[in-house]
């Protein structure tokens, strides 16, 4: 008499539809996990305010710059000019703490625009940027300098499609750090150009409003 292993038996259906449920179920525990520890919960459905547009701008390298280079990616628009000695380092700054928590997110963007491009050279755009430590393949520095009516396509873009204010100090104590007065708002802006909310960037706790915000686009978007 030979000798048979006994069949294992099969599994129904129903196992197996639990089982993929199972499974399931923990790949969308892992993804949700990782992404709130990369960054941040996710917070609440933001609201949509007006789309950018394009523009076109020169960056800190001298070289013109179009906002299609931005398609698809998520970015946080800073307002600054280079001379400034109070706000302006302190919201890059913060800036600088939310690039060190976004890790290896691939379309996440900072884009700093300069309000002053009559003095804001891409030379002066880049020693801004290696003074303050700001990653080249993270940031986006630009200006209107040299640009055929830089101010007026600065004032277009940062106060008729950002609703971000600044204008000349004229006070008569106004210094090269304070000849601008300006809001210290950071934008987020989301994959189609849509801006999608407004933080203060002396906020101790703006990073993490930011991180948060951005977990929030990246799930909403489906971007990495």
């Amino acid at each position: 008499m030979s000798l048979r292993s006994p069949s294992k038996p099969a599994i129904r259906p129903i196992q197996g539809i639990l089982l993929g449920l199972v499974i399931l179920l923990g790949v969308l525990l892992y993804y949700q996990t990782h992404v709130a520890h990369s960054f941040g919960q996710k917070g609440p459905r933001l609201p949509k305010f007006s789309s950018v547009g394009s523009f076109a701008l020169t960056d800190s390298a001298g070289k013109p710059f179009s906002s299609d280079a931005l398609a698809g990616k998520i970015w946080v628009a800073q307002f600054f000019f280079t001379d400034c000695g109070g706000p302006c380092p302190a919201v890059t700054a913060k800036l600088i703490e939310l690039q060190g928590m976004l890790g290896d997110a691939e379309n996440v963007r900072i884009v700093a625009i300069s309000i002053d491009p009559e003095n804001d050279t891409p030379k002066k755009l880049r020693s801004y940027a290696t003074l303050h430590h700001a990653d080249p393949d993270r940031w986006i520095f630009l200006t209107g300098h040299a640009l055929a009516g830089g101010p007026a396509v600065i004032n277009d873009l940062v106060v008729k499609r950002f609703f971000v204010g600044f204008q000349p100090n004229t006070a008569p104590g106004a210094t090269a750090g304070t000849r601008i007065i300006h809001s210290t708002k950071v934008a987020l802006v989301d994959a189609k150009g849509k801006i999608r909310a407004y933080h203060d960037g002396l906020d101790p706790e703006t990073p993490k409003l930011l991180l948060t915000d951005i977990a929030t686009l990246m799930q909403e978007q489906k971007i990495q």
